[in-house]
């Protein structure tokens, strides 16, 4: 087996990872579940075959998952010192065959699982204590938060998680499935107050869904974070042709779909042609499904369920298995990972502009319509579109775009769309979170400004890359030029320059200092002009009498 190193740490791991999400009780939330007596001696032929790196959680089978782990190292007599484990917390542990997560927010505090769930310290601290007793183990490798809280301050979560690593009950921190922003703002957090920083992230990540290859992975590779992805071979669908999915006890349980959305038939052609690398190598499909995976220079180790001492074998076998440039581009090409706008997407937003039409009785597909991403240089464009839609519209069905057929409006829509156009080569005015005054003095930067040579510092992507580019200059230097959504995590926690750590906040402070100042001079002089007075009325009072 040759090792690797986790992310940018000292860390060494096996290029695969056994998630234990597979081990517990088939009675409960998975059907699939591997129970104990059958899951021991999988865990075992894993650990014989040079596999050092152990993924499990807190409420994977309501802690039975943990357990099983515990138990496997006790029995078999596994060195400590050469193996990888890591846990995570977020979720709630059941209680027996009770399933917590399938009950809103509301319905766990009222059925006794208060401050049992999220992000907090209190739950933080609990957690680890717990997944401790169910390890059998005095500290665990690596302790990942399972999701994002966001009921919880980052700040408040990233000082708890750096208390347990200095605590000794943790080595090493990471994350799991959330957005990009949100990864900055937990390591922004960290890293302003000097705190321990996430080291992996283990996210959904396969040859039918690379939507992480668009905006996380390149946030990981900037922050040093190994790429640990779980689902390599997408629940299974990956690892025999997709017809007979639906003969296996996932494929049964779920059908012919991927955490409830139905495989496409893309996904399908993806299936195919993994099948057909497969049969040409003579390997299995889970072989090429796999080291597909390796092949990306963002994972590290990949998160496998092992049903069977055979699957174990196969995953030994894909660390050793390369695929040819031409191969792994035969799966890349079906589907597109180019750079999308950086916003959430709103696809309802504006979503009848697409049906404009000066004639209501017509209804032929409008070939232009498209998902309207939610910010407003974005929606000026697609405002400014429809405009452009509805006099082009006028003007065929009038037979012509000479003068006398022109639509009678045009020359105020044509001032319309210049106008929205104009307005939305910029960024907007405001960032939530941040002072209104600072954000006057940054310096937005229009898209005709830019060049492809250009990008941001932060998450590395052409600006250009993006339909709606929202650039800004800090007030710092002027070739400091950064993507606003990337630097918006840090301007919240801190008015300082990311890379140079200038602060920009100085002279605001300053400014409110002395604002301050002169307010209180002000009201003492009052209180002084206030004394004289009641003195001359006292001294007149007393004259009178």
């Amino acid at each position: 087996m040759k090792y690797v190193q986790l992310g940018s740490t000292g860390l060494r791991v096996s290029p695969i990872a056994v998630g234990c999400m597979s081990f517990g009780n088939p009675k409960g939330r998975f059907p699939w579940a591997i129970p104990e007596e059958d899951a021991l001696p999988i865990l075992d032929h894993c650990y014989q075959s040079g596999i050092n790196f152990f993924d499990t959680a807190n409420a994977y089978s309501n802690g039975q998952s943990e357990e099983i782990l515990g138990k496997a190292i006790k029995k078999y007599k596994w060195r400590r010192e050469n193996i990888v484990i890591a846990t995570k917390l977020w979720a709630p542990v059941g209680r027996g065959l009770e399933d917590p997560l399938a009950m809103s927010e509301d319905e766990r505090d009222q059925n006794g699982y208060i401050n049992q769930y999220g992000l907090s310290r209190k739950h933080i601290f609990d957690s680890i204590d717990a997944s401790l007793e169910r390890l059998g183990l005095p500290y665990v490798d690596l302790l990942q938060i399972h999701r994002f809280d966001p009921n919880t301050s980052a700040k408040e979560t990233m000082e708890a998680l750096h208390d347990v690593v200095k605590s000794g009950k943790v080595r090493y921190i990471g994350a799991s499935s959330m957005r990009a922003h949100q990864l900055l703002e937990y390591q922004y957090t960290a890293r302003m107050n000097g705190w321990t920083e996430f080291i992996s992230m283990q996210n959904l990540h396969n040859a039918v869904y690379r939507e992480e290859e668009r905006e996380m992975y390149p946030a990981c590779q900037k922050f040093g974070m190994a790429g640990i992805p779980w689902s390599p071979v997408s629940m299974g669908f990956l690892t025999r042709p997709w017809k007979s999915f639906l003969t296996t006890t996932r494929g049964n349980t779920q059908g012919l779909t991927f955490l409830g959305r139905p495989y496409t038939e893309v996904d399908k052609a993806i299936n195919e042609k993994i099948e057909d690398i497969a049969k040409k190598h003579g390997v299995s499909m889970a072989v090429i499904a796999i080291a597909w995976s390796l092949s990306k220079p963002f994972i590290t180790a990949p998160i496998l369920g092992m049903s069977k001492k055979e699957r174990v074998d196969e995953a030994i076998q894909a660390t050793e298995f390369k695929l040819s440039a031409e191969e792994v581009k035969s799966i890349d090409d079906f589907t597109n990972t180019q750079s999308r706008p950086r916003r959430p997407d709103l696809s309802t937003f504006f979503a009848t502009l697409s049906e404009i039409t000066p004639n209501p009785s017509e209804t032929r597909t409008r070939e232009h319509a498209v998902p309207v991403p939610g910010d407003v240089s974005a929606a000026f464009r697609s405002l400014a579109e429809a405009f452009d839609f509805m006099r082009r519209e006028h003007d065929i069905g009038s037979g012509g775009d000479t003068g006398e057929h022109q639509h009678p409006d045009a020359a105020l829509i044509d001032q319309m769309i210049e106008t929205l156009l104009q307005g939305a080569d910029m960024p907007p005015r405001e960032v939530e979170g941040v002072d209104e005054e600072f954000c006057d003095t940054l310096d937005r930067i229009p898209r005709a400004s830019l060049n492809s040579s250009q990008s941001c510092p932060i998450c590395s992507n052409p600006f250009l890359d993006d339909p709606y580019p929202l650039v800004v200059r800090l007030p710092c230097h002027a070739t400091h030029l950064f993507d606003l959504e990337c630097v918006r995590p840090w301007l919240r926690l801190r008015g300082t320059c990311p890379l140079d750590r200038t602060d920009f906040g100085k002279k605001q402070r300053e400014k409110e200092a002395e604002r301050r100042k002169e307010a209180e001079k002000r009201r003492a002089a009052l209180e002084a002009d206030d004394d004289e007075d009641w003195d001359g009325m006292a001294l007149a009072m007393y004259i009178s009498i």
